[in-house]
């Protein structure tokens, strides 16, 4: 099976989103499946599974809209003069947001979804007669996802409602579980998923993509290591580094390519295709109907000015935080003065615009006017091995010190050929140096891979950083925010048209 592909259109009206109005769900067909009707057979579970990832592809999540709400609100992007044609946008990067901002009420709505499909597939696989292995597996599937749906949920909004069946959910209206509650049920969900899901060659070629034990491992580790539990982040993610299942790829630039997608380094990437047929607008919704992005509009968005790029380039500080000789600055940023692009007819366009433009997840053939459409086929990688590494020297270096976490540290500078740390510019000799070090390290490393808002969140909550003078500060002036306030900037505020449908998720979230 081809993950490429993840939701037939006969699921579009079985799967649908618990928060959408009355009306439209009033409108059935009655020729179509029903919630009592379809799951029966392992094909229809699979499905259903397949429904949930196409949750996550969607324009409105990792398919554009999510990667502005982390870059815009940190610092290694900044928005080019177009941000000023879309108000919303703005609101997000000044920290001026209304509780009617589009894309906040898309980030609720459709990871709410993501957990609805996860809870229905749960709810009816308890009954389902089928291989107990690959039963098991679907299950573990749906706990990661829902998981990971809950993690970007608490991550925006804080205190969220926690639904573990889909009844519940349905039946709505529900108030708001206190986010250590829901991060408890993450722990649980991964923690299952870890037992349940099989590795990457267990799963086999054809289901490249899908959750694996490594990747509920990582994110488990991930989240111990955001609550501030660092021995059981450092115990969580060694089990991923030991099982010698992921490794570093020779070539850096490799893990932002479509050529090269679901390598050794991949622990989960968001799967997409190329669906650019000269509808430029269309070009990313599935041929057969469905209300399903297969491809994703990152390139675009985030593009160099001359050709389609729209609203993010990348930031003064992002560019000065590369050593001399780095190659992963040519590999984030494109320069004027010297590089090119490629487009459709193999020509070698330079790159001319002010400014710097952003190299990561670029795809030359939707770049430039009259050259292909705004869609892109690359997939987006959640977390790779890279990635894992750096946590687990972070988790390290507050349980056992600088000499256990440099090890992994320099693991990731070797790939790209750079002098191990210690070094003159970075000293390592005591945890704080090494926390200098890892900041650096994973803005280099993981810069446009929408990580860097989280970062700055978590060290935070964790004492490790200042987050008002980290912003209000900012050494480039239009990443400087005066007016932000961590007491009420670290969170997105609740939907209104979420308020309206459902009083019970009052009081909203403080300063909106």
């Amino acid at each position: 099976m081809n993950t490429k592909r993840y939701l037939p259109v006969l699921l579009a009206l079985l799967l649908f989103n618990p928060a959408c109005r009355e009306d439209a769900l009033e409108r059935e067909n009655p020729n179509a499946p029903t919630e009592g009707t379809y799951y029966k057979t392992e094909g229809d579970f699979i499905r259903a599974s397949n429904a949930i990832y196409a949750t996550i592809q969607k324009l409105e999540l990792f398919g554009s809209y999510l990667q502005y709400n982390y870059d815009l609100r940190g610092d290694e992007y900044q928005p080019t003069f177009k941000t000023d044609q879309d108000a919303d946008l703005q609101q997000l990067q000044r920290f001026t947001l209304n509780p009617a901002n589009s894309y906040v009420t898309g980030y609720w709505r459709y990871l709410y979804e993501g957990v609805y499909r996860s809870n229905i597939l749960l709810d009816k696989i308890r009954d389902a007669r089928f291989n107990e292995v690959r039963r098991g597996r679907i299950e573990g599937e749906a706990k990661f996802l829902r998981a990971f749906c809950y993690y970007h949920l608490t991550s925006l909004f804080g205190d969220v409602p926690l639904f573990t069946d889909a009844a519940a959910q349905k039946g709505y209206p529900a108030g708001r579980t206190p986010k250590a509650q829901v991060q408890a049920q993450m722990i649980a969900d991964w923690t299952d998923a870890k037992t349940l899901l099989p590795t990457p060659a267990e799963w086999g070629p054809g289901e490249l993509g899908r959750a694996t034990r490594g990747a509920a491992g990582a994110f488990l580790g991930k989240l111990y290591l955001t609550l501030g539990r660092y021995a059981d982040a450092r115990d969580e993610l060694a089990a991923v580094v030991n099982t010698g299942t992921y490794s570093l790829v020779p070539d850096y630039r490799s893990n932002f390519s479509e050529g090269s997608e679901n390598n050794a380094e991949s622990v989960f990437e968001i799967q997409y295709r190329n669906l650019n047929r000269g509808d430029v607008w269309g070009g990313g919704q599935s041929q057969d109907g469905a209300d399903v992005n297969e491809s994703n509009m990152v390139s675009f968005l985030y593009g160099v000015p001359q050709g389609q790029g729209w609203n993010l380039q990348p930031s003064e500080v992002l560019v000065g935080a590369f050593e001399p000789g780095d190659p992963r600055k040519r590999a984030t940023v494109f320069f004027a003065g010297g590089d090119s692009l490629r487009n459709l007819d193999d020509k070698l366009i330079a790159y001319d615009s002010p400014g710097y433009g952003s190299r990561k997840y670029l795809d030359n053939t939707a770049r430039l006017p009259g050259y292909g459409g705004p869609f892109s086929g690359i997939n987006i990688r959640v977390m790779r091995y890279a990635e894992v590494l750096l946590l687990y020297a972070e988790a390290l270096n507050e349980t056992d010190g600088p000499a256990a976490a440099l090890p992994y540290l320099n693991q990731v500078r070797e790939r790209v050929d750079m002098p191990p740390y210690p070094t003159p510019g970075f000293p390592a000799a005591s945890k704080d140096d090494v926390f200098r070090i890892l900041m650096h390290e994973r803005m280099v490393e993981l810069g446009g891979e929408q990580k860097r808002w989280l970062d700055l969140v978590r060290w935070d909550d964790n004492g490790k950083i200042d987050l008002n003078a980290y912003i209000r500060n900012a050494p480039q002036e239009s990443l400087r925010r005066p007016n932000f306030n961590k007491q009420v900037h670290k969170l997105l505020p609740i939907p209104q048209s979420e308020l309206d449908i459902n009083p019970n998720l009052r009081p909203q979230n403080d300063g909106y």
